[in-house]
C-alpha cells in the first residue's frame, strides 16, 4: 500500500498499519489539499463521487483504483485531516 501512495505521489512522515488499512496523519488542510489534487489528477485512481460527501464542516472524498480504496478525511472544525487506504 505504501508504494501505491509513493506512486501516487503521496508521502508522508506519520504512517500506521490497523487492521489491513494504512492510515496516514495528514498535518494540516494544505496537506490535504495537496493529496486531493494528486489523486484527482492522478490516471491511477478515481472518485467515486457516489460516496463522497463534502460540507463546510467535514470531508469524506473516496478514491478507487482495481486494488485499492482511498479515503480522504478532513474534519476543517477540528483541523484533523487523515488518508486511509484499504484493499479492496
Amino acid at each position: 500500500m505504501e508504494d501505491f501512495l509513493r506512486q501516487l505521489g503521496i508521502t508522508a512522515q506519520s504512517v500506521k498499519q490497523e487492521e489491513g488499512q494504512l492510515i496516514v496523519d495528514l498535518l494540516d488542510s494544505n496537506d490535504y489539499a495537496r493529496a486531493y489534487s494528486k489523486l484527482d489528477k492522478s490516471d491511477l485512481v478515481e472518485e467515486d463521487e457516489e460516496s463522497s460527501q463534502v460540507t463546510l464542516e467535514n470531508s469524506s472524498v473516496q478514491f478507487l483504483s482495481d486494488k485499492y480504496t482511498i479515503t480522504l478525511l478532513a474534519d476543517f472544525d477540528g483541523d484533523v485531516y487523515t488518508l486511509i487506504v484499504r484493499e479492496n
